[in-house]
């Protein structure tokens, strides 16, 4: 598939590597760790393990995002591929703006930019499931 609908997965499938990769540092930058008591170390473990899970999965998502961008448009493989990443980035966008992020009043444009950061992402994996349901649609249309 080589129009719009693939320069949106495309962008999608870069911006999901981009933040599940920067995932991964953010226990050290933002000093999770330094919040949790020492006797609760299995929190400590759960929160990082379940982070590295996040972001790995992030990541392998949106390299099949980037695969899914290559395909033909009726293949049903990459439109389930499609439709899981925009179901991931409808929560992603809906939980930022019903619970933002508790930040600083000095940092609140980062949580914007993270609920923004989100939605995009939202729009470039759903407009190109919507072509590419279309375009299966018209070619079940066209053999009948």
């Amino acid at each position: 598939m080589r129009n719009g609908s693939s320069v949106l997965l495309w962008l999608a499938a870069i911006g999901g590597i981009g933040i599940g990769g920067y995932h991964f540092f953010l226990p050290i930058q933002f000093r999770w760790l330094d919040d949790i008591h020492p006797a609760h170390g299995m929190v400590a473990w759960g929160l990082l393990m379940v982070n590295a899970c996040f972001s790995t999965l992030l990541i392998l998502g949106s390299l099949m995002l980037a695969f899914a961008a290559r395909s033909d448009a009726k293949d049903p493989m990459a439109r389930v591929v499609v439709a899981g990443m925009a179901i991931f980035w409808a929560m992603n966008t809906i939980y930022q703006f019903v619970a933002p992020m508790p930040v600083p009043k000095a940092m609140v444009l980062v949580s914007h930019s993270l609920q923004f950061f989100a939605f995009v992402m939202f729009v470039c994996s759903f407009l190109p499931l919507m072509t590419r349901l279309g375009t299966a649609n018209a070619a079940k249309q066209t053999q009948h």
